[in-house]
């Protein structure tokens, strides 16, 4: 990282003092940024020299965004208030809920269809776009305890299973397991098997990987679609959780 670079954030995160958000503060993502850009200079054995004058107008912008943030309460995360933590169980119940039809978010598939099905060939699946499907959680298609499902969507054309991983790999050829078990579930449906982990990979080659990086993508990208309407409550909790589940990237 060179010296050009930790002065260019240094400029844009003084700059974002002058700008709005509808939804809130937009400093937290420059904010970010810079102290990644301040971490690797630190880390770079050929610029271990920062001037005083460097560190002091470091310390001054943290301080002054870091106020700003928690007065604006974009520091606030209800997760990490819940204590959520990498508790596998109550992620998916959470993501049962966003992609549940009929989920009390009132937006029918359009969770579905943006994070999952985009993966797919469920893509326009009609069943998908009116929301005529299940979503259920902890599904044992094997009849033994030792292998649930984490997440079963199930229609009339399609049926997905959804395996969730944080800090952990799939034990015992889970995923190859679940594959065998869709072929004969399917009865002539379109099937997938999305494995959600960061930093592993599935056992099963016909399991798609999706990465917790890679939904935190799709939420953000789809709360700030405007065609998509979402409330200023459920577009903030939908922020909320994207920003929680990056801290997952690269684990497993």
């Amino acid at each position: 990282m060179s010296q050009i670079s930790f002065e260019n954030s240094l400029e844009a995160l003084q700059k974002s003092d002058k700008k709005d958000c509808q939804y809130g503060s937009a400093s937290a993502f420059e904010l970010e940024n810079f102290l990644k850009s301040f971490s690797n200079i630190l880390q770079n054995n050929s610029q271990k020299n920062i001037s005083v004058t460097e560190l002091s107008s470091f310390l001054n912008s943290f301080k002054k965004h870091l106020e700003r943030e928690r007065k604006s309460g974009q520091t606030i995360n209800i997760f990490d208030v819940l204590g959520l933590g990498h508790d596998e169980k109550k992620h998916c119940m959470f993501l049962a809920w966003l992609l549940d039809p009929r989920g009390s978010h009132g937006h029918g598939g359009l969770f579905f269809h943006a994070c999952i099905a985009q993966l797919t060939a469920y893509q326009g699946d009609k069943d998908i776009l009116s929301g005529n499907y299940t979503v259920r959680t902890e599904r044992c298609p094997l009849g033994d305890m030792a292998d649930r499902v984490d997440i079963v969507c199930e229609g009339r054309d399609f049926l997905c299973y959804i395996e969730a991983k944080i800090d952990t790999w799939e034990h015992g050829n889970q995923t190859i397991r679940y594959w065998k078990k869709l072929a004969t579930c399917a009865n002539g449906r379109k099937t997938a098997l999305i494995y959600l982990a960061d930093g592993s990979k599935p056992a099963c080659d016909s399991a798609i990987p999706l990465s917790w990086k890679t939904l935190s993508e799709s939420l953000d990208r789809l709360r700030e679609e405007p065609s998509c309407q979402l409330t200023p409550f459920l577009h903030e909790l939908v922020r909320q959780y994207a920003l929680f589940i990056r801290r997952f990237h690269g684990k497993g």
